[in-house]
């Protein structure tokens, strides 16, 4: 199985607990045999072995709308050649829109108007026990 993982913040760009979360998930998946490629931000465009950072500027305001319009069209470039079988989204994350491709969004907001926000911005959500486990199709 082939998964895109989607994360603002990855190792060594960690400023809180998704960072540690996402590292210990791709960890775990990868230890499970799951074949994961990680989308996230970096100080420049780089792409190491199954880690692509996307170049974000130095704006805490103006990186996470960078990060969502760069890790966007890197995915659309790279799912023809990968041929992801799913997509774990760490945020509200237009990446998988008009594709028809099984997504997991993790929502990491402690706030529920953040969370309220973060859901309108999604369509065709089907909930699974709770606000935080969503899958879109």
């Amino acid at each position: 199985m082939r998964v895109c993982f989607v994360s603002f913040e990855y190792p060594p760009h960690v400023f809180g607990g998704l960072g540690v979360y996402a590292d210990q998930l791709v960890k775990g998946l990868k230890d499970s045999g799951i074949d994961v490629l990680t989308i996230t931000r970096g100080d420049e465009n780089v792409y190491s072995e199954k880690v692509f950072r996307v170049l974000t500027p130095d704006v805490l305001y103006w990186r996470r709308l960078f990060f969502i319009r760069r890790a966007t069209d890197l995915f659309r470039r790279l799912n023809p050649s990968w041929k992801f079988d799913l997509v774990h989204l760490n945020g509200a994350y237009p990446i998988v829109r008009g594709l028809k491709l099984p997504t997991v969004c993790t929502f990491h907001a402690t706030n529920v108007t953040q969370v309220r926000s973060s859901l309108r911005m999604l369509s065709s959500i089907k909930t699974l026990g709770s606000i935080s486990a969503l899958v879109i199709r």
